[in-house]
């Protein structure tokens, strides 16, 4: 009970929240693969380029679904920027 009484009790995230969450955490494993791909000496080719820019399109992409997800919950977050 002394441990608790000194915790902030925050609301569950939705359900939206964490599919982008898992959505963020797919876009790094695959940067990472990439990332490791090329530190141990994998050669430049034009489906690894493919597969970069379509994680940044990812990014992108989620980037928007999160703005829209704060402007739900606290307002216009453009404004806030």
């Amino acid at each position: 009970r002394s441990l608790l009484a000194d915790l902030e009790i925050k609301e569950r995230p939705t359900e939206m929240v964490m599919q982008v969450c898992r959505e963020l955490n797919a876009i790094g494993n695959n940067l990472n693969q990439i990332a490791k791909y090329f530190h141990t000496g994998g050669a430049k080719s034009q489906e690894m380029e493919f597969e970069i820019r379509r994680c940044i399109t990812q990014l992108f992409q989620l980037r928007s679904q999160i703005m829209n997800i704060g402007d739900g919950l606290y307002g216009n977050i453009k404004t806030h920027i």
